[in-house]
């Protein structure tokens, strides 16, 4: 399994479920519009695609041989640990899943997403809590911070 592989089998970070958005350059808005992809302006100015991403299907995206620069240069840890070798395929895969069902689970317990509400069940379950208790949302962020927040990140 290569990190690419990993990655569209993966779709964790593309889907929201723990970034709000993606910076984009000016030339890449256009090229996103162009292909009927809408961004966003934050507050400051800079230019955005919203996560999650409307290019996502299931957990691949649609775009991903011309992605925007900022979707290709990122790396989760979880792949870096893989083209190191610090991490098996097996390995990545039982990982992947296992945050993919601690995300499933935190949206079934979620009332359905409004307009407006963000993409990421972590941060509705902040929102709105959650019924079990904080022990599911503990280990989404454990997950978060072991296996997906990238070098230099808070």
């Amino acid at each position: 399994m290569t990190v690419g592989e990993l990655c569209v089998a993966c779709g964790i970070c593309c889907r929201g479920a723990f970034f709000r958005y993606a910076l984009l350059s000016d030339e890449e808005v256009g090229r996103l519009h162009a292909l009927g992809i809408p961004t966003a302006t934050r507050r400051n100015g800079q230019k955005a695609i919203r996560l999650g991403c409307a290019a996502l299907r299931g957990t691949a995206c649609t775009l991903y041989e011309v992605r925007p620069r900022v979707c290709h240069a990122y790396f989760c840890q979880l792949a870096f640990r893989l083209r190191d070798g610090l991490v098996t395929p097996e390995a990545a895969r039982q990982i992947v899943a296992e945050t993919q069902a601690v995300l499933a689970q935190l949206e079934a317990e979620l009332p359905p997403r409004a307009e407006g509400d963000p993409p990421s069940a972590v941060e509705r379950a902040y929102q709105y809590g959650l019924s079990s208790g904080p022990a599911l949302l503990r280990r989404a962020e454990a997950l978060f911070r072991e296996h997906y927040l990238g070098p230099g990140q808070p």
